[in-house]
């Protein structure tokens, strides 16, 4: 670990190389740590002191987070690091959960979509969350783990309270898993913004028919 402010309130970065050790680390520093994906939402709010945490957990240098994979039973799972743009540019997604990549085309800008991961808009359980309403229509689960083991929960039950996810301070969102489309799906989402709110959906809609 070592210390860093840039413009930033003081903070100890911790670099794990496994899932495990991230846990580790989680389950000995919970409380006083957040943990690092993208950083879209959290480098902002620590700037504007919104979140001062004194340990920050980046999940970058652990291999194998970034990809988007078919498993068993034809389900395909996103990664903890896998961004807004991977999902967009997808022929995987877009062959098979359109509407999902539709989310990601109208999410933010550019350079946030290179940025940003679907785990971490899920993580913030907000309310202007782009792929929260895809995900929830489309069945999607997230996989938690912590030293007590692993769970599951659908998207709906993880996201049920505005920037409260149900997720335990030593819990890490290890996997999104969709099940497999339904042949003749089709779906849309559709979002409305404010004027010079960057993107953010002040209400959006999701639907698979």
């Amino acid at each position: 670990m070592g210390y860093y402010s840039v413009h930033l309130p003081r903070f100890e970065l911790a670099s794990p190389r496994t899932v495990d050790e991230a846990v580790a680390l989680l389950s000995q520093h919970g409380e006083k740590m957040a943990v690092l994906a993208g950083g879209t939402d959290l480098i902002p709010d620590m700037r504007k002191r919104k979140k001062t945490p004194p340990q920050v957990l980046s999940l970058r240098r652990i291999p194998g987070l970034d990809k988007i994979e078919q498993g068993d039973g034809n389900r395909v799972s996103l990664g903890p690091l896998v961004t807004i743009n991977q999902v967009k540019e997808s022929p995987l997604i877009r062959e098979r959960y359109a509407v999902l990549a539709e989310a990601a085309d109208v999410f933010a800008n550019n350079q946030i979509r290179n940025m940003a991961t679907v785990a971490g808009n899920l993580c913030t359980s907000s309310c202007c969350a782009d792929t929260a309403a895809p995900l929830i229509v489309l069945g999607a689960q997230v996989k938690l783990k912590s030293l007590r083991g692993e769970r599951s929960l659908p998207v709906e039950g993880f996201c049920h309270t505005p920037f409260k996810p149900t997720l335990g301070k030593d819990e890490l969102l290890v996997e999104i898993s969709i099940p497999p489309s339904v042949p003749h799906t089709v779906g849309t989402y559709l979002k409305y913004t404010l004027p010079g709110a960057t993107g953010y959906s002040f209400v959006g809609v999701a639907v698979a028919l």
